[in-house]
């Protein structure tokens, strides 16, 4: 038996969402590449389109959860974890 798995779909705005995110950083691009460990050049490569690598992503996604701001980057993601649930009481 064979599994095939589908690839989620990557978002085509991920351009827009990434400048949404470094606007409400308040990040120029050369400090979010750095916060990165990446090149501004990635950036712009990010902003027409190439997608990011998963280590970029998952640096980029660890960034926007630390300072609050995932939802602009996978706003259909919130509200969907285990930890995001209201607990009665609390």
């Amino acid at each position: 038996m064979v599994y095939r798995v589908e690839p989620a779909s990557f978002p085509d705005d991920f351009p827009e969402r990434l400048e949404a995110f470094r606007q409400a950083a308040g990040f120029s691009r050369r400090e979010l590449a750095r916060r990165l460990r990446t090149d501004v050049r990635i950036l712009k490569r990010w902003n027409n389109g190439t997608r990011p690598d998963s280590a970029n992503l998952f640096a980029l996604f660890v960034l926007a959860a630390g300072i609050g701001l995932l939802y602009l980057l996978l706003p259909e993601a919130v509200g969907a974890g285990p930890f995001d649930r209201e607990v009665d009481g609390e």
